[in-house]
């Protein structure tokens, strides 16, 4: 995972924001996710529909890869090759 990246050192990239609008953000006490909008040049909250600018978001770090199960390919290829072949009604 990468390191915190302070606000004040810079912002995320254009691509970074492109790639995934989410980010964890702390205040230096507590961790939180939160999006970044271009129209309020910072890190938003949602509340009840509404943006406001966190204005308390002192550090941030891209969200890690999601998990992915290595072996999910295999177990497609094979459930696809399964419903074909039990799905042909030979007769």
């Amino acid at each position: 995972m990468s390191d915190w990246i302070l606000v004040s050192d810079r912002e995320p990239t254009v691509d970074e924001i492109r790639e995934r609008n989410e980010f964890i953000c702390s205040d230096g006490m507590t961790t939180y996710i939160r999006t970044y909008s271009f129209r309020l040049h910072g890190f938003v909250t949602d509340y009840r529909g509404r943006e406001s600018k966190d204005r308390g978001v002192i550090a941030w770090m891209p969200l890690p890869e999601p998990y992915r199960d290595p072996n999910a390919a295999q177990k497609a290829e094979e459930e696809e090759y399964n419903n074909v072949y039990f799905n042909a009604n030979y007769y």
